[in-house]
């Protein structure tokens, strides 16, 4: 899991104003599709890109930057990640 955080905050800040405005477009024929993982799927999500989801990836990045396991220069990518969501 620690592995993959930094290129996860790394995209959102990269992809964030693209996915944004996917999401507030909300077209079914303009929505963006990702493989869905095994927490989202769990939820009952489905492979489309939407505010639920994007909402849900903004608190589990709030939930793993409090884990004991992330040091603070972690933790501090992970905070920036999640406040430009």
């Amino acid at each position: 899991m620690i592995l993959h955080l930094p290129a996860a905050c790394a995209w959102i800040c990269l992809a964030r104003d693209t996915v944004c405005a996917a999401v507030e477009v909300g077209e079914v024929e303009r929505r963006w599709t990702a493989s869905a993982g095994q927490l989202w799927r769990d939820r009952d999500g489905t492979n489309v890109v939407d505010e639920r989801r994007w909402v849900f990836w903004k608190w589990r990045l709030e939930v793993v930057r409090k884990d004991s396991r992330i040091d603070s220069e972690l933790a501090d990518m992970l905070l920036q990640a999640s406040k430009l969501m």
